[in-house]
């Protein structure tokens, strides 16, 4: 009987003390060192996104700085222009052959005229007694003279031309940015194109002057063939 119970009773002890690991066993346990090392892990972590975040931002900005180097207005196209330089035909200048043949002197530049007077030698009013005759006179005399007016100009002007694309290929260098430069190559490029044009402008109208002085003294041959022939008066009577 005392075996039986003490059987008992060692049961219940053992059955108490199952009870009780149960019942430690679902108490949870802070673990601190796990904790702090999920909470670096997790800082470290934020610390590459702000990093990252950092340098897309930056990429962004360089980026957009590369993007403003290669677009926009620069004002290329204004630095050194100057019409005045790019005019190298005289106003009026295709209207000189007839302007001479309609007024005579009164239709030459004033610059044509002063070149005429250094040379004159026996004018065309001490050559003619009529109006027409002088016109006509003066008309062949003032051609050569007009063309080389306008070739003085013409070269002046392309010194001038030459003169501002020599400054603006120094420019290229000081371009702030990429835009600025290939700007500036452009302007100098159309610049160049420009003075090759008014360079070739320039030989087709001493051309057409050459052919213009041609067709007064055919005029003028004709004219006096004319007077000849039809022998209405005395052709030396028209020299003073």
């Amino acid at each position: 009987m005392n075996i039986k119970k003490s059987f008992l009773t060692l049961a219940v002890s053992v059955s108490g003390l199952l009870a009780y690991g149960t019942a430690v066993a679902q108490i949870p346990v802070t673990d601190a060192a796990s904790i702090a090392s999920r909470a670096q892990e997790a800082a470290a972590q934020i610390a590459k996104w702000v990093e990252q975040a950092n340098q897309m931002q930056q990429q962004i900005a360089q980026a957009k700085a590369q993007y403003d180097s290669i677009t926009g207005i620069r004002g290329m196209g204004d630095l050194l222009n100057n019409d005045l330089v790019r005019q190298q035909l005289p106003d009026g200048f295709t209207d000189t052959y007839n302007n001479l043949a309609n007024l005579g002197s009164g239709g030459a530049s004033a610059g044509a005229r002063s070149i005429y007077s250094e040379i004159k030698k026996f004018g065309c009013d001490q050559q003619f007694r009529d109006s027409t005759s002088i016109r006509d006179c003066e008309a062949k005399a003032l051609l050569t003279p007009s063309s080389t007016d306008f070739v003085n100009q013409a070269l002046e002007s392309s010194q001038k031309r030459v003169n501002e694309l020599k400054k603006l290929i120094t420019k290229v260098d000081q371009a702030p940015d990429l835009k600025a430069a290939s700007d500036l190559q452009n302007r100098i490029q159309a610049e160049q194109t420009l003075l090759q044009n008014e360079q070739t402008m320039m030989t087709l109208a001493l051309k057409q002057q050459e052919y213009q002085a041609k067709l007064l003294s055919q005029g003028q041959a004709e004219a006096d063939r004319k007077a000849f022939l039809t022998n209405t008066e005395n052709p030396f009577n028209q020299i003073k």
